[in-house]
């Protein structure tokens, strides 16, 4: 027995970091000395390459009856860590995205919403009454079209977020039966009421979706090089039955596709998800499709929904 265990313990000392990192857990408090331990990752002519987009698939274990109406996240992103050309999306579903962009000089809000069928390449091209429609805005809230990626209404608010700082939104989806459209609802917290930030009504599109995503991505184009990181929390959900949910798991999803394990994700036993990419790796090296424990709880994050 005794040599049993000492294999074992060897065994899993010295396995693969992708082995060992479905199981591994972090508290928000040590994510900093997390962080600063990433090691340099050497290939071939001294080169490193960053992975350029690193999403995390949330599984709510929605009913098959019951669709998504709310969703609500947190996310922080540590100082030390923005670099230009990033986006950070906390909420992402099917039509539309919505979080926080480093531009190359300064800061702002994206949320985006695609036109019916993801659009098309060349926005000029889509038919008026298949593209969405932006209904209402905030605030200071800028109005555009996007192309490119399909088509849509992009809307952006120039907002200089902090790093270290706690950010909140929500999103509410309303659906058309009879006019066969979503109404996607952004709003974002600002400290002591929610601000609603743009409506925006998508065609031809009834939702059905049971959750949504994050990611964090590299958008220069160029394979940067440097690190990016990002802390994603209290993940929920509520249905169209009036039930909140946290998520069971998150899925790992490197979308880059590379041969370098310079990425990493780990979940954070006060509820929610720690990413990482580019300039380095941790022994929370993540796999593509590793499925990470949620190991949160609580009550749920919103008493009163707004209008």
């Amino acid at each position: 027995m005794l040599r049993i265990c000492i294999c074992l313990f060897l065994l899993i000392a010295y396995a693969p970091v992708s082995l060992r990192a479905q199981h591994a857990a972090l508290s928000s408090g040590s994510i900093r000395s997390w962080l600063d331990s990433t090691r340099s990752l050497p290939l071939a002519g001294g080169r490193r390459t960053a992975a350029c987009y690193e999403m995390l698939w949330y599984d709510f274990r929605v009913a098959r009856t019951a669709t998504v109406e709310w969703m609500y996240g947190e996310l922080i992103i540590p100082g030390g860590t923005v670099v230009p050309y990033s986006y950070y999306c906390l909420l992402s579903a099917d039509g539309f995205y919505a979080g926080l962009q480093q531009k190359r000089e300064g800061r702002q809000f994206i949320f985006s919403v695609w036109d019916a069928g993801g659009g098309k390449n060349n926005a000029a091209k889509m038919p008026a009454d298949s593209q969405a429609v932006l209904l209402q805005a905030g605030h200071s809230v800028l109005l555009g079209r996007f192309g490119g990626e399909g088509s849509g209404v992009q809307t952006r608010w120039l907002f200089n977020w902090q790093t270290d700082s706690a950010y909140k939104l929500l999103t509410h989806l309303q659906c058309d039966t009879v006019a066969q459209t979503t109404t996607i609802t952004l709003f974002f917290h600002d400290g002591q009421r929610w601000k609603m930030i743009a409506k925006v009504r998508r065609p031809h599109f009834i939702s059905t979706t049971k959750g949504y995503a994050s990611f964090l991505e590299d958008w220069s184009g160029r394979g940067d090089r440097r690190r990016r990181a990002v802390f994603y929390r209290q993940q929920w959900v509520r249905t169209t039955d009036g039930v909140w949910k946290q998520p069971a798991y998150a899925m790992v999803m490197n979308y880059t596709k590379k041969k370098v394990f310079n990425y990493g994700a780990v979940s954070c036993t006060d509820g929610g998800y720690f990413l990482v990419t580019g300039a380095g790796f941790t022994n929370f090296y993540a796999p593509d499709k590793t499925r990470l424990p949620y190991l949160g709880g609580g009550s749920p994050p919103v008493a009163v929904l707004p209008e």
